[in-house]
């Protein structure tokens, strides 16, 4: 099967579009795939066989991270350098090919637009959700209007700091990992710049 199938343990699969995860065995009649929220499948190898496979650790892996709404009337040019900046910036980010923002619809009540970017195949699980919380932080840094834009953007920006949240303080945000374990105060009942905060934690995997 190896011949007709080409793949390892460790390799991220998907199996006629229905499971997608990683191969941890290869048995005689089964391969075992363990998906991203921890559930293990065990595959029968003639559907491995027969099917529809694609492996997805076999080069670099293309996401399309957002959507990010900006308000009518931004600065767009500015805002999309502000965008490509942070993920050219981000460690998980490939240089080649290069990062591209792009408008993806533009609406009644915002103009919305997405990061396209390429990552390797080990990060293309965890990493939307890091770079887009990178050019989302980097984005109101730069105190660029969003749809949702509210006035106590600033004072969250200055909580962030407070909480040594990487980057806000030197501008190197997504140029380096965080500290596993960061911790954020919770929400206040008012849905404060606390609240905003932490919806900004990172976890890493």
């Amino acid at each position: 099967m190896s011949v007709l199938k080409p793949f390892s343990i460790g390799d991220l699969v998907e199996v006629d579009g229905k499971c997608k995860g990683k191969i941890k065995h290869l048995y005689f009649s089964y391969t075992v795939i363990q998906e991203p929220n921890g559930t293990v499948l065990w595959v029968p190898n003639n559907r491995v066989a027969n099917g529809a496979m694609r492996n997805m650790s076999a080069g670099a892996f293309r996401l399309d991270v957002g959507p990010f709404d900006l308000a009518h009337g931004v600065d767009l040019a500015a805002a999309k350098q502000h965008m490509l900046d942070a993920a050219i910036g981000h460690v998980q980010v490939l240089p080649e090919p290069m990062p591209r923002v792009l408008v993806a619809e533009v609406m009644q009540s915002a103009i919305r637009v997405a990061v396209r970017v390429w990552v390797s195949a080990e990060d293309q699980l965890i990493a939307p959700f890091n770079i887009r919380e990178a050019v989302l932080v980097h984005l109101l840094k730069q105190q660029v209007p969003l749809a949702t834009w509210r006035p106590h953007v600033a004072s969250t920006l200055q909580r962030l700091t407070e909480l040594g949240y990487p980057g806000m303080a030197d501008g190197t945000i997504g140029t380096r990992r965080p500290e596993r374990g960061l911790s954020v105060a919770p929400p206040s009942a008012d849905g404060g710049d606390e609240a905003v905060a932490g919806a900004f934690a990172t976890h890493v995997l």
